[in-house]
């Protein structure tokens, strides 16, 4: 594993997942199980963003450690004295990680709502038995690399900013990172009007530059109808946003039909969004700044 992970944040992840495999191989009746495991700069920066507690991030790293080294998935075997569970399940990381706590299971709890592990929902098994693993995209993260959310492929693509705009334009752009820096919660949605969709990218993506942000576009075509669905890939949007620091293009310039499905996902996020339209977007509960954006004259 040492091959793989060449720097500094890496090798202090195999520490600490050495660290683990010493916790899982201590006798099940050693009641010290309270020592926090070695910090890792990844580890820390998603605990950071997601709200994780100390629990909640061993889990991260025990659901890691199994794709990493696999003496993690021996140490789970033996811990549960059955050679065929040679992988994490909640029941495990309870009896063995320091700080245990039943919420970290919830639904909503930050492991699941922001799908950082995935449970296999096997027929028959309890859900304290059910195999537990961590997202790709959350593994790479840890591991110090920038790959793209499997689950986004296809629905997302970066935005460079612009080498250059018209002094109206940066204007408008100035005005959007003025009002994000000035937030105290959620940035209002930025809404911009108009028929020219390079100058909307262009000014959504210089915006987002201002205040050291990527823009990444998303296609609203893709936005699912099934409110389950819907919130699933809202929440894979922020978490996107999170972990690559990101804001969200939605260019909605040409889509035909109804917005209704734009604006409930839109509401149903709490991160930077900026939504290009021909005129307006009305009936979003989040606070919103609408700014027109017209074609530069001649002089």
């Amino acid at each position: 594993m040492a091959d793989l992970m060449p720097n500094t944040n890496q090798a202090e992840l195999v520490d600490a997942i050495d660290a683990l495999v010493a916790l899982l191989e201590l006798p099940a009746d050693d009641g010290d199980r309270s020592t926090p495991l070695p910090d890792c700069p990844s580890l820390a920066g998603l605990a950071a963003m997601f709200g994780l507690s100390a629990f909640e991030q061993a889990l991260v790293l025990l659901c890691a450690g199994i794709e990493l080294d696999a003496r993690v998935a021996r140490a789970c075997a033996a811990a549960t004295g059955d050679e065929t569970r040679a992988y994490p399940t909640f029941a495990l990381a309870l009896a063995t990680l320091p700080e245990p706590h039943w919420s970290a299971l919830g639904p909503e709890s930050p492991l699941r709502r922001w799908h950082l592990i995935e449970l296999a929902m096997t027929p028959g098994l309890p859900l304290t038995a059910q195999p537990l693993a961590i997202d790709e995209r959350v593994l790479h993260h840890l591991m110090g690399l920038r790959q793209p959310a499997s689950q986004l492929r296809g629905l997302t693509a970066p935005i460079p900013p612009p080498e250059g705009m018209v002094p109206s334009h940066e204007a408008l752009a100035a005005r959007i990172a003025h009002a994000w820096s000035r937030a105290t919660e959620a940035p209002p949605i930025v809404i911009l009007s108009g028929h020219d969709r390079g100058a909307k990218r262009s000014i959504a993506a210089s915006a987002a530059a201002a205040l050291g942000l990527g823009l990444i576009s998303f296609a609203p075509d893709a936005i699912p109808t099934a409110p389950a669905d819907r919130a699933t890939l809202a929440r894979l949007c922020e978490r996107e946003s999170a972990l690559s620091n990101v804001a969200l293009f939605v260019d909605a310039t040409d889509l035909d039909g109804d917005l209704a499905p734009v604006i409930r996902f839109i509401d149903e996020t709490v991160m930077s969004v900026l939504v290009a339209v021909r005129e307006t977007l009305p009936g979003l509960r989040r606070p919103a700044m609408t700014l027109s954006v017209s074609r530069p004259a001649a002089a």
